[in-house]
């Protein structure tokens, strides 16, 4: 299974380059960034094939509409975080899927959930929320609360020391609002359903108690980053 894995999300890489080379010069600089752990990393808790399907069938398929959209334009973005700002309809749709997605990857590890570890992270959860429990409640109460697809965002407000959890419909994240977003989490069902079905109470609770990564949050807030790492 872990062999069959590596050779689809292999096709996949060789599909995005195909359609690299056929856009021409000047190259649109978008691509998807590798995984940052093997694909079966977080088993138990979110299985190979649900990692799989949902990297290859959803982040980098968008990948491929996003770039068919660009050049049928003929538009050259500097970055994918641009084209999040900047883009409207379709377009914006598509880049804001793949951006979204490289988000929540990065979102979650395999030594991950629990409370903040870091002291500096721990206190601006408890200046923000009260506590961890309080994060923990809103976050649960957000998730719950998200008819239909969207995602949960952890950000930093802007111009203040504080952060927020946003649960936003469809693709939108905080960045057209100027935030900094820290942590995403995907509420879409394709995120969850080949291992939890309809629970995503579930979900949410093994998100927070086992994956979440407080580590990648902190790198963001202390670099003032406003985009996910890039990609190879």
């Amino acid at each position: 299974m872990e062999e069959i894995h590596g050779e689809e999300v292999e096709r996949r890489g060789a599909d995005i380059d195909a359609v690299d080379a056929a856009l021409g010069e000047p190259r649109v600089s978008l691509h998807v960034a590798a995984l940052p752990y093997p694909a079966n990393a977080l088993e138990p808790h979110l299985s190979a094939e649900t990692v799989v399907t949902h990297f290859e069938g959803h982040h980098c398929s968008n990948l491929l509409r996003l770039k068919a959209a660009l050049q049928a334009e003929g538009r050259t973005p500097e970055s994918l975080e641009d084209l999040v700002r900047s883009a409207t309809g379709s377009l914006f749709r598509c880049a804001a899927q793949v951006w979204n997605h490289a988000m929540c990857w990065s979102s979650m590890t395999p030594t991950g959930g629990g409370a903040p570890r870091s002291l500096p992270i721990r206190r601006l959860v408890d200046d923000s929320f009260g506590s961890y429990a309080g994060f923990r409640d809103r976050f649960q109460d957000l998730a719950a609360a998200r008819v239909g697809s969207g995602y949960l965002w952890l950000h930093r407000l802007p111009g203040e020391n504080r952060i927020t959890l946003t649960a936003a419909p469809n693709v939108a994240n905080p960045l057209s609002q100027g935030g900094i977003p820290l942590l995403g989490f995907d509420l879409w069902e394709h995120a969850y359903y080949l291992d939890y079905r309809n629970d995503v109470d579930q979900y949410v609770e093994v998100f927070l108690d086992e994956l979440l990564d407080w580590s990648f949050a902190e790198r963001r807030l202390s670099g003032g980053l406003s985009q996910p790492p890039a990609g190879p």
